[in-house]
């Protein structure tokens, strides 16, 4: 089982480095893993891969990626709300040998979940928590012998995806890239290495942040704040 992404700035930006990396760090160390395993279980064992949040995304690479006769032996691979990958994965020759085992199982209002691009099949499990919450599999309802499933996606999720997803679709991988370099360099300065544990006070940090926002070059700050436009306008016409 692969975890997701920890607090720490790094770990976040390698989470936005999907959308234009291919692979990421992550995904080639969990390949690795995947294949040491295979070499160090007795032959005859079969096993599961499985992951929540970025650890979910590990999974299925992992198990796409790895030698056909490792193929033969998993039994399943299943992400937990785990984010897609920059294209179509589930059309490639490697991702069909495994597709007939995948599980993609996300809260009814997923964000995470559905971020870039998924095989077709996701389960929608019911939750009571509100959007963002909904991440924790600790939040997730449980029957007596699986998840409880919704028949569909939360609509107003699905809004908030299609929005993201719409502006990700209109920007090359080196827009993606730019983004995601600017953003992190704009958080970083904050002084916090850790999202969860920001080390300072809120205003202290968001007086760092806007600082570093200032300092940006003029054409930098446009496109970020053209950016963030966008993204709003999409989200409302995602609405109707």
């Amino acid at each position: 089982a692969f975890r997701g992404t920890d607090g720490t700035l790094i770990g976040w930006k390698e989470d936005f480095q999907l959308s234009y990396q291919y692979p990421v760090p992550a995904q080639e160390e969990a390949g690795r893993y995947v294949s040491f395993l295979s070499r160090e279980l007795p032959p005859n064992v079969k096993f599961y891969i499985g992951g929540h949040s970025k650890g979910g995304n590990l999974a299925i690479y992992s198990a796409a990626s790895c030698s056909d006769a490792t193929k033969s032996r998993l039994l399943g691979i299943y992400s937990f709300d785990g984010p897609g990958f920059s294209f179509n994965l589930h059309e490639t020759e490697e991702y069909k040998k495994i597709g007939g085992i995948v599980h993609h199982l996300v809260p009814s209002a997923s964000f995470v979940g559905m971020l870039l691009q998924s095989a077709p099949g996701t389960r929608f499990i019911k939750n009571k928590a509100v959007w963002l919450k909904q991440h924790s599999p600790f939040t997730w309802e449980v029957g007596e012998e699986d998840f409880d499933y919704e028949p569909g996606w939360d609509i107003n999720a699905k809004n908030r995806i299609v929005a993201v997803n719409s502006w990700l679709a209109d920007q090359s991988y080196e827009e993606r890239k730019s983004f995601t370099e600017m953003l992190y360099h704009i958080a970083s300065s904050s002084g916090a290495g850790n999202i969860f544990r920001p080390g300072s006070s809120w205003a202290t940090k968001m007086s760092r942040i806007l600082e570093a926002t200032r300092a940006v070059d003029a054409k930098a700050r446009g496109r970020l704040i053209e950016t963030l436009k966008l993204m709003v306008l999409l989200s409302i016409r995602a609405r109707g």
